[in-house]
């Protein structure tokens, strides 16, 4: 088992930068100068639209959805859940949603935080509870519907369920042949989905499969979907990892490209670049075309988070504690700027999943220096 600090996430919205470390940080992304903080702590996941930043906060006892005004850091509304959030909010048609452990959705008024409308998946009641479906990020919303994967433990059975987003009346589930291993991501009529070895293309209207790839190892990311490509990262048994690049047309495998160590970002992808993080510290920058490498950049973390690549640059948070960014092009440093968040956690592999799994370390139980 390892612990580290938590890398501080970035997330870009037009000339400013928002980073998630214990609290907020508000970042000018021209040079990485603090601008404004919020007024919030935790751990902390990041959504932004054009004037309105939403967060899910997990401080133990308390679970909140908090929205801010993105320009002032003004705290508009909270919404309190009695459990853990798994990821950030998805925002949609001024709704804001979320799903919690139990399979519960939440679709939230995006603009006051009322609540709209609540539904759950149905349950075996014949499955203990902690080996019931496990909500592991939030729900996808496509073309006036909203769709859930739950990652699922044997003996309980895999499906993917869809709830119309008007009012959150159950439409249908589809059974899956094995279980999800992350997010579902919906593009151009059609989602996708990785599970315990394979890449999904999957029906909207009844979850039926379009096509299915296998994949060597487990999926550890969603499937990023840019110019036709869907980009997959895997973790290996070797401490190994690998990122797949797919005809989202058909599944038909493009390139893959092997990484030498283990734990890898989610992808992100923008202008014929793809770029992944690994599990040594390493920022690998890749041609679209071909996944040659265009250049690496190294850290001085071990871990990082998922890149964020917006117009010329690429931006990712390090367990060192410091936000770097670098030039897409070249790969030359930009910027560096040291986020004094604190939140740790600890992090460990299975020969059953190799991929690095993180508890959070609660602020009072943080190791002493």
């Amino acid at each position: 088992m390892i612990s580290s600090l938590l890398p501080p996430t970035p997330v870009v919205g037009q000339s400013m930068m928002y980073v998630s470390q214990e609290s907020i940080y508000a970042l000018y992304v021209r040079d990485g100068s603090l601008s404004h903080t919020y007024p919030v702590q935790g751990f902390i996941m990041v959504t932004v639209t054009d004037d309105i930043l939403y967060a899910s906060v997990n401080r133990h006892p308390d679970y909140q959805i908090l929205a801010f005004h993105r320009a002032t850091g003004h705290q508009m509304w909270s919404y309190a859940l009695h459990t853990r959030l798994p990821a950030a909010p998805a925002i949609a048609n001024n709704r804001a949603y979320i799903s919690v452990d139990e399979g519960i959705i939440h679709a939230l008024d995006a603009t006051t935080g009322k609540l709209v409308w609540r539904s759950h998946i149905p349950l075996d009641p014949t499955i203990p509870p902690f080996l019931r479906p496990l909500s592991v990020a939030s729900p996808v919303i496509s073309e006036g519907t909203v769709f859930l994967a739950p990652v699922v433990n044997d003996p309980s059975q895999a499906f993917v369920y869809a709830f119309q987003e008007s009012d959150g009346k159950a439409l249908w589930q589809a059974r899956l042949p094995e279980p999800p291993s992350h997010a579902l991501t919906a593009f151009d009529h059609v989602l996708y989905l990785g599970t315990s070895s394979r890449c999904l293309a999957l029906r909207p209207d009844d979850g039926s499969i379009i096509w299915q790839a296998q994949v060597e190892g487990r999926p550890s990311s969603p499937p990023v979907l840019s110019e036709g490509l869907i980009y997959l990262a895997c973790s290996e048994f070797n401490d190994k990892s690998s990122l797949y690049a797919l005809h989202a047309q058909d599944g038909s495998l493009l390139w893959k490209y092997n990484l030498l160590a283990g734990s890898p970002t989610i992808p992100a992808a923008l202008a014929g670049t793809v770029c992944i993080g690994s599990g040594d510290g390493s920022l690998h920058a890749l041609r679209a075309t071909d996944g040659t490498l265009r250049w690496k950049a190294q850290t001085q973390g071990r871990f990082l988070s998922t890149p964020a690549i917006a117009d010329d640059r690429v931006y990712v948070g390090a367990s060192d504690g410091y936000l770097y960014a670098f030039h897409l092009e070249s790969g030359q440093p930009a910027w560096t700027t040291f986020i004094p968040g604190k939140l740790q956690a600890r992090a460990q592999t299975t020969m059953l999943q190799p991929d690095l799994h993180f508890e959070i370390i609660p602020p009072e139980q943080e190791p002493e220096a």
